[in-house]
């Protein structure tokens, strides 16, 4: 028996049977024969030709016995902390000032999501450039994680596990951070709750408020929420205090809200209905997550520097298909939002940075991210989106850089 809080090495390998009966799956699901009315496209949903390409090439071309070799590249472990066999990567570097970082991802990604930056992280090319000991973990309910086995796990407990590993398991005492989606939010609990060990963060899903103190900068953005007021007039107002690359972070969030958060509300209310739908159906799963890459990603992607493309996707699906884990891919919707601690939330403890992809789907005004955090480092990109290590991965990782370089140093001389 393998002692508490000791890793233990495997290898990702799934039963031949279980492949050829998902590529048996993939093969021979229908899919309509037309759009569900004529010139329907992105608008209603998953686009139908956009499905069908992704469907062929997974039946005819794409192969696991290559993703598996890609995703071996690294080693994996599982360790028991508390009551989840937690699946992570770690890759040490060779240079002894390395800097430990937590990668962090959320939905619908995988560990897969920073492949592509993990080398340059671990052993950068040049020797002024900072090194880093990466550690990533799947999160509790994703492929190779156990799901928790109670209700009411939230992002608390989520942050209290990596921490665990972090500190306990793996022995770095002090550590940094970098994260987007449900990551990020788990980060925030990293800072905010375990301050001695999360000593800095590096977030590309970002969030802030305006200085309710502050008229100038809130009464604009209660008139632009306004329903009654005409938006020409909120604009107005709104051109006065904010830039124009602010108002559109608040008009794509505004859009956001209003077009693309179905997902959202039955993934937070019935995970466990859309879960027995998807559970045994890969092109299901296909449909519905295929479409979060696409709207979520770099409009040109695969086209460099994007990484997005249709093996990537395809291989994503097929981890939430072989590991079972798509219906417990959603609980965090359902359990983290209804006990997220808002009083927690927004802290200025711990320094931390924000990279700003254009299509990312949260985003807020800079002067936002000013009032609500310790902001050290804010840049802009022209590509890139929501998974953003492998849609800009030379961006993520030198925003990354940045960030850690001049928050951990200078909070590690505080310790």
């Amino acid at each position: 028996m393998t002692p508490a809080n000791v890793p233990v090495p495997f290898t990702v390998s799934f039963a031949q049977y279980d492949v050829d009966r998902m590529m048996a799956k993939v093969r021979d699901t229908r899919l309509p024969a037309e759009p569900i009315v004529p010139g329907a496209s992105w608008d209603y949903g998953i686009d139908l030709e956009w499905l069908t390409g992704l469907k062929t090439n997974w039946a005819d071309q794409w192969s696991w016995a290559e993703a598996e070799k890609r995703i071996n590249k690294y080693s994996h472990f599982r360790v028991d902390i508390e009551e989840i066999s937690l699946h992570f990567v770690h890759i040490r570097s060779s240079r002894p000032d390395a800097i430990p970082l937590i990668l962090s991802h959320g939905w619908p990604s995988t560990f897969l999501e920073f492949w592509e930056v993990i080398d340059g992280l671990v052993e950068p090319a040049e020797s002024e450039q900072p090194a880093f000991h990466v550690v990533i973990p799947s999160m509790p309910g994703y492929t190779f994680s156990s799901s928790p086995q109670r209700k009411g796990w939230d992002v608390m407990d989520t942050a209290r596990v990596y921490n665990s590993l972090m500190v306990e398991v793996l022995g770095y005492k002090t550590y940094s951070c970098a994260a987007g989606d449900w990551g990020a939010t788990i980060t925030v609990m990293l800072l905010s709750n375990h301050t001695a060990s999360a000593l800095t963060a590096h977030f590309t899903f970002f969030f802030g408020l305006p200085n309710l103190l502050n008229p100038i900068q809130t009464l604009p953005a209660i008139l632009y929420v306004t329903p009654f007021v005409p938006r020409s007039i909120s604009r107005c107002f709104l051109s006065w205090v904010y830039t124009d690359t602010e108002i559109k972070a608040m008009d794509e969030l505004s859009r956001f809200n209003k077009e693309e958060r179905g997902y959202h509300a039955i993934q937070g209310s019935k995970p466990m209905t859309l879960g027995c739908a998807l559970y045994d159906d890969p092109i299901g799963i296909l449909s519905w997550i295929g479409e979060k890459y696409h709207v979520w990603s770099d409009p040109l992607a695969p086209a460099a520097p994007s990484k997005i493309d249709s093996d990537y996707i395809i291989t994503q699906t097929a981890l939430y298909f072989l590991t079972n884990s798509i219906h417990t891919s959603f609980l965090p919707y359902k359990e983290y939002i209804e006990d997220l601690p808002f009083k927690k939330f927004f802290t200025k403890a711990r320094p931390v940075g924000v990279s700003n992809f254009p299509a990312e789907v949260m985003k807020c005004p800079r002067t936002w991210l000013e009032n609500t955090w310790n902001l050290v480092n804010y840049k802009e990109h022209a590509r890139g989106g929501h998974f953003a290590a492998v849609d800009n991965p030379k961006a993520f990782l030198e925003d990354v850089r940045e960030t850690i370089v001049k928050g951990y140093f200078s909070e590690l001389s505080k310790q």
